[in-house]
């Protein structure tokens, strides 16, 4: 009798890892690398998550839409901001400079605030081998190369979830915003293709001449606006 009763526990315990298995899979979208951020939160609400928290100082600072270098007209509009930690964050088992970025760039935010939608990891004490060896345990053997720059090569990782995996609604609500909600521009709106990832990961080597840099980014992509909608909508 005990022996049926340990193998009924083992055939449900079985059963049941591999559902929450299949679920993870499944449902895996790159979150923030800090448990209690989420994409698209506004950086208000982030800095006050930061100042609740004693081990994580950090720095806040503008994009200077007037110093772009590229021969924009933004009125002085600030479209990116930015909070860097003033310590080093160990991700993916080295030391890498954390860098959040937000961006309000014609989308409303919260009370005009911008809203996270990426995470720029830099690396100085790691080699290109080192650090690419390390993503693929951590984030797998599924990635693509690109190397459409010279001197710049890229690996990416996409999330397992497609646009196809969220709710109808939550798509609808999505492609509803942005036709609305889009600013007034020449050029083309995006919209979400079903068969695309909800977010991504690049690892990104840039060389020149006398130094090369190492950075892993986490890009939010439809995951901010999603969350923010979801956010709102409540």
């Amino acid at each position: 009798m005990n022996k049926k009763i340990i193998v009924i526990c083992l055939t449900i315990l079985f059963f049941v890892s591999l559902t929450a298995c299949k679920k993870e899979t499944t449902d895996s979208i790159y979150q923030p690398l800090i448990k209690e951020l989420k994409w698209g939160m506004g950086e208000n609400q982030v800095i006050k998550l930061l100042d609740n928290r004693n081990d994580m100082a950090y720095k806040q600072y503008d994009y200077d839409a007037n110093d772009d270098n590229q021969g924009n007209k933004n009125e002085g509009k600030t479209f990116l901001s930015f909070i860097e930690f003033n310590s080093p964050i160990k991700k993916f088992g080295y030391n890498a400079r954390a860098i959040l970025e937000f961006s309000r760039a014609g989308y409303e935010g919260l009370a005009g605030e911008g809203l996270l939608n990426c995470i720029i990891l830099g690396y100085s004490d790691v080699t290109e081998e080192e650090l690419l060896a390390q993503l693929k345990i951590e984030l797998g053997d599924d990635y693509s190369e690109n190397s459409m720059a010279p001197g710049i090569k890229s690996y990416i990782w996409k999330s397992e979830t497609k646009m196809k995996d969220i709710p109808q609604e939550t798509f609808d609500t999505v492609c509803t915003y942005l036709k609305y909600k889009s600013p007034n521009t020449s050029e083309t709106i995006l919209f979400p293709r079903v068969d695309e990832p909800v977010n991504h990961i690049v690892f990104r080597i840039t060389k020149s001449e006398d130094r090369k840099s190492l950075t892993v980014t986490y890009y939010s992509d439809w995951e901010w606006l999603i969350n923010y909608l979801n956010n709102t909508s409540k």
